[in-house]
């Protein structure tokens, strides 16, 4: 996570979430300085890649240990070559299995050959609601987007209301690839988050 969200101040100078009928409304702009290459939630561990099944298995440790939850988009590399092209969206999982929709850029590649150099990371920027001065959040929208390179996704919230994922791609790219996926300074979003204190 490598963002910082600054409040914005309204016509009176607070920056304090304001109530909108039975919730909280805040506007911040949340400045993403190193998209994808701080410290990420990650399993270097030896995955195996099903294509029926469209799941990533591995033996010992944990998925949801390592950060991940379902709604989640990720990528693989250190897989089959076309595995490593993938964003894929967790489905569901389990400490040991993810299981994932067919993914932008086609479906999981069979690689049972896992060599324990493989890695699965976040393929966005999660963003909390403490840092909207919020304990959870029901809904995000996006106000402006600084750097106009960017098509911006609004990612799933978490289950528990906690986080939520923005996505940055490439302007203008065929299909929503791996290599499509933004990386370092991306600037600042304005954003317009609604949750609860």
């Amino acid at each position: 996570m490598t963002n910082t969200v600054t409040l914005r101040t309204d016509h009176l100078g607070s920056d304090k979430p304001y109530v909108v009928g039975h919730q909280y409304v805040v506007l911040g702009d949340c400045n993403i300085t190193a998209y994808r290459t701080g410290a990420i939630a990650n399993a270097a561990v030896d995955i195996v890649a099903d294509a029926t099944a469209d799941t990533y298995t591995r033996a010992s440790g944990s998925f949801i240990t390592d950060g991940f939850a379902a709604g989640d988009h990720i990528c693989i590399v250190g897989s089959a070559g076309a595995n490593d092209l993938l964003v894929s969206k967790i489905e569901s999982l389990t400490a040991l299995a993810i299981t994932c929709d067919d993914g932008y850029g086609g479906g999981i590649t069979a690689d049972g050959a896992g060599s324990g150099t493989e890695v699965i990371t976040h393929a966005g920027e999660k963003v909390l609601a403490s840092s909207f001065g919020l304990s959870t959040v029901s809904s995000v929208e996006l106000l402006q987007v600084e750097n106009h390179d960017n098509n911006v996704i609004l990612g799933d919230i978490s289950a528990d209301g906690t986080f939520f994922y923005v996505y940055l791609y490439t302007l203008g790219s065929a299909a929503l690839l791996e290599a499509s996926l933004q990386s370092g300074d991306c600037g600042v979003l304005g954003l317009k988050v609604t949750g609860n204190l």
